[in-house]
Formats: C-alpha cells, structure tokens, sequence
C-alpha cells in the first residue's frame, strides 16, 4: 500500500501519513505510531490471521516483546474504534488477530471530494428546509397574498434546482488556483536568496526512526560506550528477576557476555582507557564501586574493588558514576557524614583519598545524576530540592562556580553532555521531548518528540545519540483490608496499562476508588463504582497525576498534577485549581469530616510549616511550624493528627492545638518527610522501605514493630484509605537500548 493512501474501516478513516484517524463526522482521533502500523498491517491482509510472530517481526522490528504488550495495543485500538469486541479487530484463540470490518483503500482527492459533496448537501437541506417553510406559509396565507408568495416560493425553487445541477463552480477554483501558483513562486525564490537556517520543527519517529541495539528479553537501560565506540555496556534486569546485572555487547556482531559476580549493579562507566568498566555492586546497603577488564573478545577478569560509596541511596546512588580522561578523579554519589542528603564526592584513583564537590546550604534531597564534560572541566548534575522540585546545575571544577540551568518538576532522571561540551542534554517528561540546553546562554532547543518512554541521553557521534527507550512497567493497584487478620494483598484495579495511585471512598452505602490510568491515552483520572468504569478527565497532554484524596462525602477529589493541586467535582466533572504557596505541591491531605477545608506542608524561608487551605476562599491559616509531613486518621466522633518533623526522625502525634506530642513516637530512627513514605491505620503506623519495599508497621496499643505481608506486591509507596492499604504494583516491561539519527544536529543546536 502507498502512505499516500488512505485506509476506509466502516465509518473510520485511518491515515497513516498524519497518524490519526478520521469519524464519520469529520472528528480527528490520534494514534500512537505504533497503532498506526498495527492497523495498517491488518488491512493489508483483511482475510488472514496475522500470528503474534508476525506482529513482532513487522511492527515492533523483530524486537522481542511480551504477550502483554500485544494484548495492550490490540485493546487500546479496539477501545478507540468502538463497538463490540471484535466488531474491528478479532481474536483467534492460540492463532491470532485479523481485520473483521470492510476495508477500503481512498485517495486523498477522493477524501477532499466527500466533504465537498458532503457540505454542499448540507446546504441543499438547508435551502430545501427553508423552501418547505415558504411553501407552508403561502398555503396559509390569505387570498389577497398568496399569488406573490407563490411566485417567490417558485422563483427560490428554480434558483435552488439550478445550484443543485450546477455542482461546482469553476470561477473560484482559477483564482484559487492563481494565488497557490503565485505563493509557491514566491517561496522558490524566497528560499533562493534566504541565509541556510536549522529547521526549528521538533522531529519524531517518523522523521528519525530509532534504531534498535540490544535485543535481550527485560529491561536494558544506562547505556555506556567505550573510547573507541566498539563496546556498548548497560545493565540488564531480566524477566521475573528483582536484580539487575551487566552485560557488555559488541555493536557489530551484537555478542555480548554477562558480569555474574554480583548480585544488583548499577550505574555503568567506561574508563577513558578504553578496557575498564567501572561500575556500582549493591548489596543490601552496602555500595560499591568496582572495576573490571574487558577485552575486544569479551573476555572479562574478575572484579576488583575501588572504594566504597555505603549507604547505598537508591534514587541517588544508582544515577551515574564518572571518570576523567586523565584516570584521577571517580566522581560518585554518597551520603556525607554531616548531612543526612546525598552529595557529590569524588575519590583520587592513585592517592586513595576522597572528598566533597558538592554541599549546598537549605533544604534539598540530594544530588545525583552527575556527568562530566568531555573536556573534564565541568560537571553537569541534578539537584533534587525539598520541595520535589528539581534542577540541573553546572559546577566548573576549576573555578568552584556552581550555576543552575533549569529548575524543573518534570526532567527525566538522567542527562547527557554533547559531544562538543556545549550543550546538556535532558528529557521533558512532561512532553517526553529531548531538549538541549546552551550552558552559557540558558538557551533551549527542543529536538525531538518521543513516543513512548525515553532516558538516558547518550552522544554516540555528532549526529547520533543512544537512549533507553520504552516504558518502564505497567502498574496495578492491590489493597490489603488491615481490619481483617491473615489477609493476603489482593487486586483492586487491574489492566495491562499503567493503573496508579488510588483513592477508596466507603461511606454512606457508597463505595468509590478512584484512581489515575493511560488507559485512554494521556493520563486521566478514572472512577470505579458499582463495577462499572467512568472517566472523569479529558487532558490532551501526558503530565502525570498523583495523590488522590476523596472529601468527605466522596464527592471532590483532591489530586496533584503537574505539581500543582487541583479539585475534581464528580458530579459536575468540573475541575478547579487550587492556588498553593509553594511552587510544588507536597504533602496533602483532607481535614477531617470536611468538604472545603485540606492541611498541606508550606516552605517559608527555608523551613517547613502546616497549613489548612480552603479550596473555594483560597484562605489559609498557619497551623504548625516544623512539620513536613502530615496525615489524618478520621474516626466517627474523634480526630487524630500525626506528623514529621524538622530536626526529628520519625512520626509524632500531634496534639488538638496542633503542637508535638512526644510521648507518641513512632519510628525515631527513619527520615520519613514524604506522605506517601508512611500511613496511618486504625491501629498503627506503616511505612515502606523504598530500597528493599517491605512495608513495616508498629501497633499503637502494644508499640510492637513487624513486618507486613504484601505477598509480592511491587511497591515503592504506600496510602491508607478507610483502613484499607493501598499499593501501586509496578510489573517491569521490556525496554532496550535504541539510537536516533539527526542529520542536522549541530545546525540545530548552534541555531
């Protein structure tokens, strides 16, 4: 089949040039590339059954992919197009899919004329409707004027049959015609006289396909390249497995060959040597940094330990190590011992000394994602602020000058520097956009549009650049009923999309979960009650939704997206922003019994205060200084408070005028400042470990400490809504190492 060529499925158009799909009605539906090829390859062959095998090797390039996988493309495009299940796609059971609906090949002229004709009688009904109108007038008019209006009813009629015969009017067409011939002149010769200029279009996969590298079942991420590009290794976590190993791969014959002598490792780095890979062993909190020697064949020596870098930080950690070209310096990410946040140290190779690069002063989380220019004269990192927002800072290592390039919610956890040292790279996860950014200008160039889930920027040549492509997991949400004794977590919303952060309403005979899904596309927010799915949001972009808290009569529903915070009426659909004092909202929570009023952590002048909102007014009320998380515990006729604290670890309950009770103390040893970190039930206090992702409890009557059986619930945060646990399940999905070409790269950067 042509691409210029449209395919005509019952009252669908798909056209596979714009990637959309048109109705019957002229309403333009988008799809996702990878829908696009699935239709079009079932059209090609409406009367055969296309086998899985098949699916793989046409549309997701002979990559190996999960049955699931399939199974969510197939529902995503049978829920787009409507009907009944197999009104359009149908499934062979152990055989596969076929196209059940007529199929119909259209020219793009043939589409221009169908809504010519189309509007055309349109406007005949119009002008008939109109007509029938007249008639009835003039058999209702009185006998001194109905002759006159006859005749104009007659005359309108003759006028109207003469347009209806008369289908196109050629005189409009010419002018037409005259101007598209003049404009294009005047462009040719525009662009013979114009100065050459980058394009400014942000190009996506039908521009630059991206080009697999790696091929192993599981997740493949952080890709590194040695010196002399010729050995690509990254880490590989696969299949039903919790821990993720290396694997060092040839780019041309595609051999590769496996580190088996640790059990986690992280953050991969090729030696400027060439023939050392560094990398991070993790083994409960312990972290090390290693070494070994790989030859072209592949052959690997055993590891050599470099240094330490315990505790391991599992979101720090695991983000980057580096070296510089003259074998000196390993920059790593550690927790000093004066600072309960991560920092940037760096250890000499030959001296066997470490010490600090960076210590920033206020309230932040840490510093990570680190990347040394190719000059080795600058070091490019992330730094995650208190307040969940984050930057990306340059620190110049001659001079000890630290600068921040961007301060930003929505950035991908790892970056890249460009081959000339220029430009940092980084991914906008709102947008999924690659985005380049000039370290001296602040200037910022967007590059290319992903459409699936993209990390881990690496330069492979002046046009060339490696990333981690594919979505991370899909997610299911299981409850465990903490009322119940011996119960085991059990499934509460499941689907092979990404199914998250839920919220459980259960009063009044009501029962409601509400929760965030891709289910439709763009993340939106979905209602279950009674068994029966109702979507309440219509967002056309794919900003992540988070937090959701139902009031008191389960009528408003409290979420975070975007970082900012919203309130959803589930009557009205009607959503209204809630102007927050932060620049990142953390922390919410209702009050108790109440439909207006919520309790939110503010930073002011560096330190954490609680505040009740009302949602409608905007009027706030300073309730607390010192606390930086907060949650209710909402019984019929009482209300209890707990919170953390500045300066304390661990979870104290507060008292009715909202000051700390230290003789309830929960958890004195763990930094818990993050709501989702640690929950409140009936009769205990639960948080998760994120590193290992137990959840552990201590039992308010007894004060006893014990672990919680989430069976093997994947979960990296936990919330408590009417006694009930709730958890996201993350499912790992394949991804893999993929390179994208852009031919006018630096034209485009030096724009």
């Amino acid at each position: 089949m042509e691409n210029t060529k449209l395919i005509k499925l019952n009252q669908w158009i798909l056209d596979p040039v714009e990637n959309h799909l048109i109705k019957d009605d002229n309403t333009c539906i988008p799809l996702e590339a990878k829908h696009v090829l699935l239709l079009v390859f079932l059209a090609e062959t409406p009367n055969n059954i296309i086998s899985r095998e098949q699916l793989m090797q046409t549309v997701w390039k002979n990559r190996c992919v999960e049955q699931k996988t399939i199974n969510a493309a197939i529902s995503r495009l049978r829920k787009i197009l409507g009907g009944d299940r197999d009104d359009f796609i149908k499934t062979h059971l152990k055989r596969g899919y076929s196209l059940a609906c007529k199929v119909e090949y259209l020219d793009r002229d043939d589409l221009l004329l169908v809504d010519s004709l189309s509007a055309k009688n349109t406007r005949g009904k119009k002008e008939h409707s109109e007509i029938a109108k007249s008639k009835g007038k003039a058999d209702n008019a009185s006998p001194h004027t109905a002759p006159d209006v006859k005749k104009r009813v007659s005359a309108t009629e003759n006028k109207t049959n003469g347009q209806t015969k008369k289908r196109f009017s050629t005189k409009p067409f010419y002018k037409l015609y005259s101007l598209i011939a003049t404009l294009l002149l005047a462009f040719v010769l525009w662009q013979l006289v114009k100065p050459i200029k980058p394009s400014s279009q942000i190009l996506t996969k039908h521009d630059a396909p991206d080009e697999p590298l790696t091929y192993l079942q599981g997740r493949e991420s952080s890709p590194v390249l040695s010196s002399n590009k010729t050995l690509l290794a990254f880490t590989h976590r696969p299949d039903n497995s919790p821990y993720s190993r290396l694997v060092i791969q040839n780019i041309e014959t595609k051999e590769h060959s496996t580190i088996k002598h640790d059990k986690k490792v992280v953050s991969p780095y090729w030696s400027p040597s060439g023939d050392e890979l560094f990398y991070i062993s993790v083994e409960q909190d312990n972290c090390t940094v290693k070494k070994v020697r790989v030859s072209q064949s592949l052959r690997i020596s055993p590891p050599i330990t470099v240094t330490q870098c315990s505790p391991y930080l599992p979101h720090l950690s695991s983000t980057g190590i580096a070296i510089d070209s003259d074998l000196n310096w390993l920059y790593y990410t550690a927790k000093d011992a004066d600072k309960p946040q991560g920092v940037i140290k760096r250890y000499h190779l030959k001296k066997h000394n470490s010490e600090v690069v960076t210590a920033p002063q206020g309230k932040y989380q840490g510093d990570a994602s680190l990347r040394l220019s190719p000059d080795n004269s600058k070091l490019a990192y992330k730094r995650y602020y208190d307040d969940h927002s984050e930057s990306i800072m340059i620190l110049d290592l001659n001079s000890g000058e630290t600068k921040s390039l961007i301060n930003n919610s929505s950035l991908s956890n790892s970056i890249g520097w460009t081959i000339t040292g220029s430009h940092v790279l980084y991914i906008d996860k709102k947008e999924e956009i690659l985005n380049s950014i000039n370290i001296s200008t602040g200037d910022i160039t967007a590059l290319y549009q992903f459409d699936t889930n993209a990390t881990h920027p690496l330069m492979h040549s002046v046009t060339e650049v490696l990333f981690t492509l594919g979505e991370s997991s899909t997610t299911n949400i299981n409850y465990l009923n903490l009322g119940k004794e011996k119960q085991v977590a059990s499934p509460l919303i499941t689907s092979s999309f990404k199914d998250h952060s839920a919220a459980f309403y259960n009063a009044k005979n009501t029962k409601r979960v509400a929760f965030a899904s891709n289910r439709s596309g763009n993340e939106q927010i979905w209602l279950k009650e009674a068994d029966q799915f109702q979507q309440l949001t219509h967002y056309e972009d794919k900003a992540y939704i988070y937090e959701l808290h139902f009031s008191a009569n389960g009528e408003i529903i409290l979420f975070i997206r975007n970082d900012k915070l919203y309130a959803l009426n589930t009557n009205t659909k009607q959503i209204k922003a809630i102007p927050h004092p932060n620049k990142t909202v953390k922390n919410i929570d209702w009050l108790c019994h109440s439909n207006d009023n919520i309790l939110t952590t503010v930073l002011e002048d560096g330190s954490w205060h609680l505040y009740q909102l009302n949602i409608y007014t905007q009027k706030t009320k300073k309730l607390a200084n010192g606390i930086t998380s907060i949650h209710s515990q909402c019984a019929n006729n009482d209300s209890k408070y707990y919170a953390s604290t500045t300066g304390s670890k661990g979870i104290y309950q507060l008292t009715d005028n909202w000051k700390i009770n230290d003789t309830y103390h929960y958890f004195p040893g763990v930094d818990l400042d993050y709501n989702l970190d640690w929950a409140i039930g009936d009769d205990a206090v639960y948080r998760i470990t994120r590193d290992r992702r137990e959840v552990f409890k201590v039992d308010f009557a007894t004060g006893q400490n014990e672990k919680v059986d989430i069976g093997d619930t994947n979960t990296l945060f936990i919330t408590i809504h009417y006694n009930n646990l709730l958890m996201n399940d993350f499912a790992p999905v394949d991804t893999y190492i993929g390179k994208i070409t852009i031919p006018d790269l630096q034209n485009r950067l030096s724009n």
